[in-house]
């Protein structure tokens, strides 16, 4: 999250230019550890509570395993180059920060293209992540089909046993690639029926969820789609 007096302008800046272009100029060894590196821009965003902080971008950044990310954040270019640089327009004291897995559903998205969606979603206590991804589906299934000119869907869950580092995350968040802004109304209405039916069936909290209308950036990608 931006530092409070920081623009808008001045943190896409800093965190796109200067401190993708950190890494990407980082040594071998600390650059090709990171396999993967977007960062989403939110334009707009609701919230399921106002006191929920405001969330100015999505970094997400992935490893061959949590050990392979520790030894990366240990690095002393990050340690001395990387993280003092994201303190100069980021207020990191704020920053949620943790391990997930990210399931793609269905065709390979296309990172970087038309608008992401973060769908952020809390289970409620005593649902298993198992059934919360039941559920999913099962919404999905049904109101799916409502989505217009999607361009792909992925789950990202808590790895088991695996530290949270910043924060209090999600139990689950979905990504949803669109189109372009005139699709978002389809989203608010899928949301809407994911949101009210969780409720209703009791799998998800009433109030902490939020989803992020973005623009994805690729940093870095040595992924194959």
């Amino acid at each position: 999250m931006r530092k409070p007096e920081t623009l808008h302008a001045d943190y896409y800046q800093g965190n796109h230019v200067a401190h993708g272009d950190l890494v990407r100029g980082a040594p071998e060894d600390f650059r090709t550890s990171i396999k993967r590196y977007t960062q989403s821009y939110v334009f707009d965003a609701a919230y399921g509570d106002t006191s929920l902080q405001h969330i100015d971008s999505v970094s997400e950044l992935w490893y061959e395993s949590v050990e392979a990310a520790a030894a990366s954040f240990a690095h002393p270019y990050y340690q001395q180059v990387v993280q003092p640089d994201g303190a100069r327009f980021a207020d990191e004291s704020r920053n949620i920060v943790h391990f997930a897995t990210e399931d793609v559903l269905g065709r390979p998205v296309l990172r970087g293209q038309g608008i992401k969606v973060h769908l952020s979603l809390t289970g409620a206590a005593g649902t298993a992540p198992q059934d919360l991804a039941a559920f999913l589906d099962a919404v999905y299934d049904e109101s799916g089909s409502g989505l217009d000119h999607l361009l792909g869907r992925a789950r990202s869950s808590l790895l088991p046993g695996a530290p949270v580092l910043s924060g209090i995350p999600p139990t689950v968040y979905e990504s949803y690639w669109l189109d372009g802004e005139a699709d978002i109304p389809s989203f608010q209405r899928y949301a809407r029926v994911v949101l009210d039916r969780g409720q209703h069936e009791g799998v998800l909290v009433r109030h902490d969820w939020f989803y992020l209308l973005c623009r994805e950036r690729r940093v870095l990608d040595s992924i194959e789609p």
